[in-house]
């Protein structure tokens, strides 16, 4: 069968180049899956970062086992391993907080192009405002509408001071820390398995204390560069 203007929209990936996997973080591996290549480790296996989790580098036995040469393969597998992260975050003692005041300002204006006209009634005290506007267009006949806005304007005032972390806020900040970080984990593919939080005091300061224990996927390929011979090939080159 033909197909007119049948295109590839990506490139395939070639898998033929010989490359090993490696960790590319620490942990305790939990279980290996080999499609092509050599497992280097086993289940309960501990690992570091870079080592190496599964063979592109084969050796073929003879009858008698030994070696006669080497092939290199494109390693595929998928390795899982437990894995723990930690995070802290320190926090004044004292922190800022905004009260509104009560006091309200009222105002009004008309807003034609790129001229504003406003007025607003006078304000009195250190207050600061915050200012909500609704802007209304104006319209004749019903539905003809003309580029002139009026503007209805509120003000509430408010003060911010320092006050000291009460303790619920202290543990709602843990919380919504220990979730944002959690979530950036599981959105990297981790499943998470344990967690704990604890919040600490010192002196003027507090902090944040986390630690999560998670399972995922820490292989990655290395490409093999440097190829080895075996004494076998050596030899039989030279009789060649």
């Amino acid at each position: 069968k033909l197909k007119e203007n049948e295109v590839l929209s990506a490139v395939p990936e070639d898998k033929s180049e010989p490359c090993q996997i490696i960790a590319r973080t620490s942990g305790t591996i939990t279980r290996i899956i080999v499609r092509q290549g050599k497992a280097a480790v086993a289940p309960v296996d501990e690992v570091n970062e870079g080592q190496q989790l599964i063979e592109g580098q084969l050796s073929i036995l003879n009858d008698g086992g030994e070696v006669v040469r080497t092939a290199y393969v494109h390693a595929d597998g998928d390795v899982y391993a437990r894995t723990q992260y930690h995070y802290e975050e320190t926090f004044s003692q004292y922190h800022t907080v905004t009260a509104k005041t009560g006091e309200k300002r009222y105002g009004a204006g008309l807003m034609a192009g790129s001229y504003r006209f406003r007025f607003l009634t006078p304000k009195f005290g250190e207050s600061s405002w915050n200012y909500m506007t609704n802007l209304i267009q104006i319209r004749l006949f019903g539905d003809f509408y003309l580029p002139l806005y009026a503007e209805k304007i509120t003000g509430e005032g408010f003060v911010t001071y320092e006050r000291p972390y009460r303790q619920e806020e202290k543990e709602e900040e843990a919380r919504k820390l220990h979730q944002y970080y959690q979530k950036n984990l599981m959105e990297k593919g981790v499943q998470i398995l344990e967690n704990s939080v604890k919040i600490q005091e010192d002196g003027a300061l507090w902090k944040v204390e986390g630690s999560v224990i998670g399972e995922e996927q820490i292989g990655t390929e290395r490409y093999i560069t440097e190829f080895e011979e075996t004494e076998v090939t050596k030899e039989t080159d030279e009789r060649n």
